[in-house]
């Protein structure tokens, strides 16, 4: 813009120059007094400054950026869309789709328009329209509906390059890391880093044995990798600074930390008011690869054929970075289960988004960070799989979540893999799970494999099947690393055919200013601190009077446990009274 500036001031300078009025002989004649007419003078061109202006005025064209209009391209009236429901449209739209460039918008008008493949848009900046929601896009076969991303990359993780490994460990919350070749990337680019860890779900005891056994640390989860999607903000040689932070420690020999490049990210795609109908035979309606900084908003997504063992989903997310989802509804029918699948990601954000389905509603947030969770609800009614699951997720924020109806022993919250510094404020878990001792079930259940420095903040978990709140030490190696988790305020009821309402078998939990309403079952207690844990702080909690006959407080070995300014309203607790270190 300085330069553009400074060009425009030189030729305004040139052009007085050039077109200097002047009188025979050369004296100039420009001093009459007012009312007097100039006379005796020539207009004479001055043409070495006319030929300065001449290139000044090319220069100027030449470094003026070029303002390309976008373009609306309607379906129905510029590429021949029906929008009739019966007619096939997919020709039609493709055509639009072919038109595409930056800034353009794809416009739906009023109608349904029914598709006979995928459509595929891998054109960045981009908007597609849906006319308040007076617009479906409704499925006639058995494939994906609308994709965004790279054209090659239509699979999980395809839209990444080589791995490459870390040079050495980086540390938690740094800003940087170093790998040992060059990854290739720039200022702005994107980069999944990750690594494996011991104790997934089908990990097995070095050299056989019996758990709790040391695992396989460079191993993943089948539902995941430790990792997640960053921004690169500079890099120096092969260090590479990113835009936030890192969300683990990223351990080169015990972990194997690489990382990847996304190559030729997606970003600025608008999608909105739009309906995507399956129609009970699309597998997956909605799905984004490789895409960045991109906003879906006031979309409804209907009909999806995912049986709950087929491994699709409702709306898929892979390998994105900024994806922001506002009042979004996932529904399906027949046998089929409504899913949202957000895996290896950073800073998504959600605010507004309902899940069900006649097979249940499931939410799955797998391999990512620094996201923002707000008034998400998942109905699990019918259901045959978690409602709500995360798999390595670390540093996210949830507020108001609620998950409900959940069946069988899958749990309400199931907080899976090295998920850890999660925060869930004003959660609402409710009637999730099949009653009884024994089950495993929870309406928030933390597995065991190293989820730690989760905060549950004035949460209400009710009618849920066994435990209301329970952190396990159960997964596949036993090693009960679920350490120093929060439960801070909030209500928990439990079953009368259960456990007890909170069970605690793993390290440093902290337990304060909760309500503890009953019941809990025969012989069990309102909190339960087991033998696999230690340095429990249980402080100033409220105990339902008379809803515990066999103790509100039970502690097995005590080590370290302390507690003081709990209401026990009569009720028995062997915890030591003392102040948390």
């Amino acid at each position: 813009m300085l330069m553009i500036d400074a060009v425009q001031n030189h030729v305004r300078s040139v052009f007085s120059h050039a077109m200097r009025v002047v009188a025979p002989g050369g004296k100039n004649q420009l001093r009459g007094k007012r009312g007097q007419h100039l006379a005796g003078t020539l207009l004479r061109l001055n043409l070495a400054s006319l030929a300065g202006l001449f290139a000044c005025l090319t220069l100027c064209l030449l470094s003026t950026p070029a303002t390309a209009s976008a373009t609306t391209y309607n379906v129905v009236s510029n590429c021949g869309a029906t929008g009739n429901g019966s007619t096939d449209d997919t020709a039609a739209i493709n055509t639009c789709i072919g038109r595409l460039q930056a800034g353009d918008t794809l416009l739906f008008p009023q109608g349904t328009y029914k598709i006979t493949s995928s459509l595929v848009i891998d054109v960045a900046n981009v908007t597609v329209d849906g006319s308040s929601n007076t617009a479906t896009i409704r499925a006639a076969f058995s494939g994906n509906m609308l994709l965004f991303g790279n054209p090659n990359g239509f699979c999980v993780g395809c839209s990444l390059g080589p791995s490459v490994s870390l040079a050495f460990t980086a540390g938690e919350l740094s800003p940087a890391f170093t790998t040992s070749t060059s990854l290739g990337v720039n200022a702005g680019d994107y980069i999944y880093i990750h690594q494996g860890g011991q104790d997934y779900s089908t990990d097995t005891c070095v050299g056989g044995g019996s758990p709790p056994c040391q695992g396989h640390p460079t191993n993943c989860d089948v539902s995941g990798c430790r990792g997640e999607v960053l921004q690169v903000q500079s890099v120096s040689g092969n260090q590479i600074i990113v835009t936030t932070a890192l969300h683990d420690t990223y351990d080169l020999s015990l972990n194997a930390a690489v990382a990847q490049k996304l190559q030729n990210p997606l970003a600025g795609i608008t999608l909105k008011n739009i309906t995507l109908d399956g129609a009970s035979t699309a597998a997956m309606p909605l799905a984004f690869y490789g895409v960045a900084n991109s906003t879906v908003s006031g979309v409804t997504i209907t009909g999806a054929n995912d049986p709950p063992s087929s491994g699709s989903y409702t709306l898929f997310a892979n390998v994105t970075y900024g994806l922001n989802l506002n009042n979004v509804t996932l529904t399906s029918t027949a046998a089929n289960l409504a899913q949202l699948g957000i895996s290896e990601f950073g800073n998504v954000s959600i605010n507004g988004m309902t899940i069900s389905g006649a097979s249940g509603g499931s939410a799955l947030f797998s391999s990512g960070a620094n996201g923002s969770v707000v008034n998400l609800t998942v109905d699990g009614t019918l259901g045959t799989f978690r409602p709500f699951k995360t798999t390595a997720t670390r540093y996210t924020t949830f507020g108001s979540l609620t998950v409900k109806n959940g069946t069988s022993y899958y749990n309400g919250l199931s907080i899976e893999y090295y998920s850890s510094h999660n925060q869930f404020h004003s959660c609402l878990v409710t009637n999730n799970g099949t009653s009884g001792a024994g089950t495993g079930n929870a309406g928030i259940n933390l597995f065991g494999n190293y989820n730690q420095f989760n905060t549950f903040n004035n949460c209400t978990v009710s009618g849920n099947g066994n435990i209301a709140f329970y952190v396990s030490s159960s997964d596949a190696l036993l090693l009960a690393r679920d350490l120093y988790n929060t439960i801070s305020g909030g209500s928990f009821s439990g079953d009368s055919n259960g456990e007890s309402v909170i069970e605690i078998e793993g390290g440093g939990t902290l337990i304060t200013g909760a309500t503890l309403n009953g019941p809990a079952g025969t012989n069990y207690y309102g909190i339960h601190l087991d033998s696999h844990q230690t340095y429990a702080c249980v402080n100033n909690n409220t105990f339902t009077a008379h809803a515990f006959p066999s103790g509100a407080i039970h502690v097995d070995n005590g080590y370290h446990d302390l507690g003081s300014g709990n209401n026990l309203n009569g009720q028995g607790s062997n915890l030591q009274s003392g102040t948390c270190p």
